[in-house]
């Protein structure tokens, strides 16, 4: 029999019972949709990311994240506080690309709302709030749970 103190040490930051494999499982679904989001990003900027470093930036984004969510079912409470700080950099890089899919237009924003007409020359608006969401939602799944 362990000692109580040692006990804690070993398990703090663990995922344990259900809860445990409810989060991995969320993880594992996670990194699926990132390595699906790679591929699909890879191929929708593939004449974007020539010419654009900012083309580049999901792509890479959806690969580190991928690693970020795999990672993130690791026991150690360090590795899911990293994990999920990664996973969280996807808000602003989503909205970065919501910025750059709307050339920084409010109106482009509002033909999105309103169900306009769909132009084709412009990439979908809202289409970079995808990788905000995943990456959120991952955050919030791998962020380790308090100490007790």
């Amino acid at each position: 029999m362990m000692p109580q103190p040692i006990r804690t040490i070993l398990n703090r930051g663990r995922f344990e019972g259900m809860e445990g494999l409810r989060s991995r499982l969320i993880l594992a679904a996670l990194a699926g949709g990132m390595l699906m989001l790679f591929f699909e990003v890879r191929f929708s900027h593939r004449f974007i990311a020539v010419n654009n470093w900012y083309g580049k930036i999901p792509i890479v984004f959806a690969l580190v994240a991928l690693v970020a969510c795999l990672v993130a079912m690791a026991e150690n409470r360090r590795l899911r506080l990293i994990s999920a700080v990664v996973l969280a950099l996807g808000v602003p890089i989503g909205l970065f690309g919501l910025y750059q899919h709307t050339e920084g237009e409010v109106e482009a924003l509002a033909e999105v709302v309103r169900s306009a007409e769909k132009d084709s020359s412009r990439p979908p608006a809202l289409a970079p709030m995808g990788l905000a969401g995943l990456g959120l939602i991952g955050a919030l799944v791998a962020w380790p749970a308090r100490k007790s």
